[in-house]
């Protein structure tokens, strides 16, 4: 009897802790994969949710070096000559579509797309939609841009610009009907800045 009491105060603590980790611990965002080869990104495009890792991997069957280097001209990321065999991750926490190459042979260029999200996808005008841009508050010397497209037509127009902050509330401001939104990453040191995102679609009826 004495030893079942033992082991029962043994177990349940670790058992305890496992439950607090599973329940406590932040959701980790996936990690996309790119191959760098001679001379080629593949796949060329990949996306990548807001708070998603981009790595990648310097095949180690080539017979140079090569970089996976930010073209946007913001400075967002560099991973300098890369040898083969060797890898290079990089954290986008903001929405956008962001252009890059290899520096040393600049002929090889791809993209990372992040998109915006909405929850929910569908409502009324009355409804509460929360649009997410980001997964954390804009690095220091960054800021969002975000622009909406509502369904009376007129195109894309500023609805979030300059911002700092990872996602809002939306309610329909222009009554039924298709609302999109997009946004990018903008350096507010140099000016530059991402592409926008692939536009996200709200249907409100």
């Amino acid at each position: 009897m004495r030893k079942r009491s033992l082991l029962v105060r043994l177990v349940m603590p670790v058992a305890a802790a496992a439950s607090l980790v599973m329940v406590a611990g932040p959701a980790q965002a996936a990690t996309v994969s790119v191959n760098v080869i001679d001379f080629a990104f593949q796949p060329q495009s990949v996306k990548a949710n807001p708070g998603g890792t981009v790595k990648w991997t310097f095949d180690a069957a080539n017979t140079n070096d090569h970089t996976a280097t930010d073209s946007s001209g913001m400075g967002l990321f560099d991973s300098k000559a890369k040898a083969p065999g060797t890898t290079f991750s990089f954290v986008f926490v903001g929405a956008g579509t962001y252009a890059y190459k290899c520096t040393i042979h600049t002929f090889m260029t791809a993209t990372v797309k992040v998109p915006v999200r909405a929850v929910p996808a569908t409502g009324t005008t009355t409804t509460t939609f929360t649009l997410t841009w980001a997964s954390v508050t804009a690095p220091t010397g960054y800021v969002y841009d975000v622009h909406i497209s509502r369904p009376a037509g007129g195109g894309f127009v500023n609805w979030q610009t300059g911002v700092t902050v990872a996602s809002t509330t939306f309610t329909p401001d222009g009554g039924t009907g298709t609302y999109q939104f997009k946004a990018r990453l903008h350096n507010t040191t140099n000016g530059k800045k991402s592409g926008y995102s692939a536009a996200k679609k709200i249907t409100v009826t």
